[in-house]
């Protein structure tokens, strides 16, 4: 059975609206970043990862041509004081998902060039262990 083009089209369209992106292994879901006006040089972004195989996979890198540097960080409570710190690769369980929220795990877009208004799609591409890269459409949205 052929699937007709315009379904293909309207899918990919759908799926880019909704900062949703999947491989055979891999589905990101609710991408998206924080408006920011070109004046601020850094912003998060936040998204699920769920991991649909059998094996563990690991995000190790992200890129974004809005931002000169992403890297995966988390946020701690330490003596009442929130700190955030690079956590590099980070693990995905087999049959299982990673949330990047606010006040938690998050990217962090540094370089921001242009900045990011509301309703903007920036496209981030994000390097797993096993399932190779990933253009992921990220919605500007607080």
């Amino acid at each position: 059975m052929r699937t007709p083009l315009p379904l293909i089209s309207a899918a990919l369209l759908t799926a880019f609206a909704l900062g949703a992106a999947t491989t055979p292994s891999i589905r990101v879901e609710n991408a998206h970043v924080r408006p920011i006006p070109a004046s601020l040089p850094m912003t998060a972004g936040y998204l699920t990862i769920r991991n649909l195989s059998d094996h563990p996979d690991k995000l190790l890198s992200m890129t974004c041509a809005c931002a000169a540097e992403v890297s995966a960080h988390e946020t701690e409570e330490m003596g009442g004081m929130s700190k955030m710190r690079a956590s590099g690769a980070v693990t995905i369980p087999a049959r299982g998902a990673i949330t990047f929220a606010p006040g938690g795990r998050h990217l962090m877009l540094m370089g921001v060039r242009g900045g990011v208004k509301p309703g903007q799609t920036v496209s981030m591409r994000l390097q797993f262990q096993r399932a190779g890269t990933i253009a992921v459409p990220f919605a500007g949205r607080p």
